[in-house]
């Protein structure tokens, strides 16, 4: 990840890539031939297309900004392994008939998210119509890399190769770190936010918030991992359902 001039981003700024984050080449060259013969993703290329700020979908200019909504997320919003037009902000955008802008990007944690999130809502003149926010696991976070001025999303996966991460998400998870963090964090941006909140969270994470709709996954990306089409398509129709019911 990278600091722009306003907000954090993916590397990527202003490129279009084949490959990002978990859905590498390498990994799609190992899983060939171990899927079936039929499998969508033997034919299908992806692109990401980053805008200036490295965030995949247009660029602020491009938005219309009287007829929006916000997401923000991590790599199961930015639709990492997939088609951007078969990910559940594009499908929700074209079913409301407005614009949106997303502020995802794979491999982030809370403190990028409300980071964006909030300069987003200092900088940006006009409100969304609504906001979603798709919890990325709270023991993710943002390590700084002075050598390249560049922030480099770390994870539970950091710990396989790092005794010290180890240590850290272990003493963290046992006293209550990340739950602290999490849950101030989601009262920070309630308290801070005047426009409706629509959250979002993979059904095996415990949130604190009073309910937050369950992003199940029903099937894969290309990457084998992430959340594929009919996983972003169910999200897609519940999120229709919940904001029918505040209309």
């Amino acid at each position: 990840m990278k600091i722009y001039d306003k907000f954090i981003g993916d590397d990527n700024a202003g490129n279009i890539v084949k490959y990002a984050g978990s859905d590498t080449l390498e990994d799609l060259e190992r899983n060939l031939p171990h899927t079936p013969e039929d499998w969508y993703y033997k034919n299908i290329d992806i692109t990401y297309d980053f805008n200036e700020y490295g965030h995949r979908c247009k660029s602020i200019k491009n938005i219309d900004l009287d007829n929006y909504v916000l997401l923000t997320g991590c790599s199961n919003t930015a639709g990492c392994g997939l088609e951007y037009e078969k990910s559940y902000p594009y499908l929700l955008g074209k079913s409301l008939n407005c614009d949106y802008y997303n502020l995802s990007l794979i491999g982030t944690g809370l403190d990028v998210l409300e980071y964006n999130l909030l300069t987003w809502l200092n900088t940006v003149e006009k409100k969304p119509k609504f906001i979603i926010i798709q919890w990325p696991d709270p023991t993710r976070f943002a390590d700084y890399d002075k050598e390249r001025d560049n922030l480099i999303p770390v994870g539970t996966w950091a710990s396989k190769k790092n005794d010290h991460y180890k240590k850290f998400f272990a003493s963290g998870d046992m006293s209550g770190f990340f739950t602290a963090r999490r849950h101030l964090i989601t009262r920070l941006l309630r308290q801070v936010i005047t426009v409706p909140i629509y959250t979002i969270s993979l059904s095996n994470l415990v949130t604190s918030d009073h309910y937050s709709i369950p992003y199940r996954i029903l099937d894969r990306a290309r990457d084998l991992y992430h959340p594929g089409i009919k996983s972003h398509e169910a999200l897609h129709k519940l999120l229709l359902e919940n904001i029918a019911i505040n209309i």
